[in-house]
């Protein structure tokens, strides 16, 4: 994608954490027409304590094509899409025009699948208990009847990244004074993305504000 230099974000812990935090990902694989086919699913992110290689792990339904493309090893985008907020020229201590800020993540990977039965209560198991860690639901408790139905019905993915590329977009390139103007304004905005990108600027701020 299109970065600007004030906008590029290269730190491996940073885009780590962005991805745990929007781990709901578009995925997007061409055909060999080169007509893409994307899907939208829950991704979690290993990385190699060894060789800090990465790896995203998820599943499709089975009924899903996708995962045909995916057996082939096409090469796979997954965009990691965060918090984003309209910003009004209004804001600015001149005039210009409206834009808009906002925060994604694209992993370039190459794919492989999976269908064991082993591996993929595996993959279920992990994603269930990023969210259930405080329920005690598992799936380790669900009957063996009604998991084994349930896991042949999927597919498990794999997708070790090769490369990262990440754009946050937070008014970087604004005078110190206009940066806080919008700040302030995303934080009386009222809304959810709006309050993100604020703090996300309070984080990234290229000025010293007292914010």
């Amino acid at each position: 994608m299109y970065i600007p230099p004030l906008n590029a974000v290269t730190d491996e812990a940073i885009i780590h954490d962005f991805i745990r935090n929007y781990d709901f990902a578009t995925v997007i694989t061409a055909d060999a027409e080169g007509i893409p086919f994307a899907s939208h699913i829950p991704l979690t992110l290993e990385v190699k304590p060894d060789s800090g290689q990465c790896l995203l792990h998820g599943h499709l339904a089975r009924a899903n094509p996708h995962w045909k493309l995916l057996e082939s090893g096409r090469s796979t985008l997954v965009i990691f899409h965060g918090p984003h907020s309209y910003v009004s020229p209004r804001w600015y201590n001149h005039e210009n025009v409206p834009t808009w800020n906002y925060q994604v993540v694209h992993a370039y990977c190459t794919p492989r699948i999976y269908t064991e039965l082993p591996a993929l209560e595996q993959n279920v198991s992990h994603l269930t208990a990023r969210y259930e860690h405080e329920t005690g639901y598992s799936v380790e408790g669900l009957s063996q009847k009604l998991l084994s139905k349930e896991l042949r019905g999927i597919v498990g993915i794999a997708l070790q990244v090769e490369r990262f590329e990440a754009k946050f977009k937070l008014s970087q390139n604004r005078d110190a004074d206009s940066f806080t103007n919008v700040i302030n304004h995303l934080q009386t905005s009222g809304t959810e993305n709006g309050l993100a990108i604020a703090e996300a600027m309070k984080t990234h701020t290229p000025h010293q504000t007292s914010l």
